[in-house]
């Protein structure tokens, strides 16, 4: 194993994604790559003002999140692994394949939000939908238990 893509999208279980995903790469000396897809931009935004709130938001956020990525390959890398940080945006489901065929991922490790059967009915499960698509090995984390 050479190459670890780790997705991440900042929410609780995101923590315990790059946990085991640098474990595992401590293992086998392996490449992590923490990998954040950010929302594409929105196709429309309306002509009344608020554009340019909307435009400086996403673009704070993005580079929060950037450097959340950052601070976070700075702390492994500190550890002695191999890290790379990558912010993206665009369709979730789409860039998690895009990246893992690019970065010649040997194992992608995703985490699950447990939303549930009706949620995952109306919404979709990123999860369900990449175990569908992919044929690379996956890590899945469950969600957190809430005491």
């Amino acid at each position: 194993m050479k190459s670890i893509a780790a997705f991440i999208d900042f929410s609780e279980i995101s923590k315990h994604v790059i946990e085991q995903a640098a474990a595992i790469a401590r293992r086998f000396y392996a490449d992590l790559h923490i990998i954040h897809i950010a929302a594409p931009d929105p196709a429309f935004v309306s002509h009344r003002g608020g554009h340019h709130h909307e435009r400086d938001w996403r673009a704070l956020n993005l580079h929060k999140e950037h450097q959340m990525l950052h601070d976070t390959a700075v702390i492994l890398s500190g550890e002695g692994l191999s890290v790379t940080p990558v912010l993206i945006q665009g369709d979730t489901v789409d860039k998690i394949m895009e990246e893992s065929q690019r970065l010649h991922a040997d194992l992608l490790v995703l985490g699950s939000h447990g939303h549930g059967a009706l949620y995952n009915l109306v919404m979709g499960s990123v999860c369900e939908e990449v175990l569908h698509r992919c044929s690379r090995p996956m890590l899945l984390i469950p969600p957190v238990k809430r005491t």
